[in-house]
């Protein structure tokens, strides 16, 4: 992960100092999400982003298994961009499937697309109201993607860095951004469709194949 340097710190610190600083790794999803880290998710229409997308959410808020796999239990941010009525529809029927009441989970929603570059800053501000979040989903990149361009480099790569913004709320949260891949990719080229810049500024790239 990236992060910022300060230009007028020394340049050759002591293998202490360079030590000093290191954060064990503490996994929201066991082995697979990481706070303070940037994912995308990125599959085609119809491959299951969504669906997965919530299953994680949900799975986090009440600290249940994934499989085999163990989740930190904690507050989740889920921007519904991309059709939040069916957002939550399947958010209802995965209650009833699952056995939860959706009402009672720590999860906050953002409802419908917008350009993320104009809400970003209201997130962070109203997320201050609320304990530390464990997981951040932006479900989809194209829906709050805010340039005119989405195969621009220097959008996608400005895009990527307002996301990791949603890494500094409080609790350092995951965050996840289901994205679309290029129509023609195959199964080994499922790369978020776009500018290389963005692939370069986020932390890892899972995949999703129907």
């Amino acid at each position: 992960m990236s992060r910022r340097v300060d230009p007028t710190a020394p340049l050759l610190i002591s293998a202490a100092e360079f030590v000093a600083t290191f954060s064990p790794p503490a996994y929201v999803l066991e082995g697979v999400l990481q706070r303070g880290y940037l994912y995308a998710l990125t599959g085609k229409t119809g491959s299951g982003k969504t669906a997965i997308a919530l299953h994680i959410a949900q799975a986090v808020a009440r600290g249940c298994k994934i499989r085999e796999r163990e989740t930190t239990p904690g507050r989740v941010l889920y921007l519904a961009g991309e059709n939040p009525e069916d957002v939550r529809a399947r958010f209802l029927t995965l209650a009833e499937y699952e056995d939860f009441d959706p009402a009672s989970l720590p999860i906050q929603f953002v409802a419908g697309a917008r350009k993320f570059d104009e809400i970003v800053d209201r997130i962070c501000g109203e997320a201050r109201r609320f304990d530390d979040f464990a997981l951040v989903i932006v479900d989809t990149a194209a829906a709050f993607f805010p340039g005119d361009d989405g195969n621009n480099n220097a959008q996608q790569g400005d895009y990527a860095r307002s996301l990791r913004k949603l890494t500094a709320l409080p609790g350092r949260p995951a965050v996840l951004v289901p994205c679309h891949p290029a129509k023609a990719a195959g199964r080994e080229g499922l790369l978020p469709v776009g500018g290389g810049a963005f692939l370069n500024e986020i932390d890892g790239n899972l995949t999703v194949w129907a």
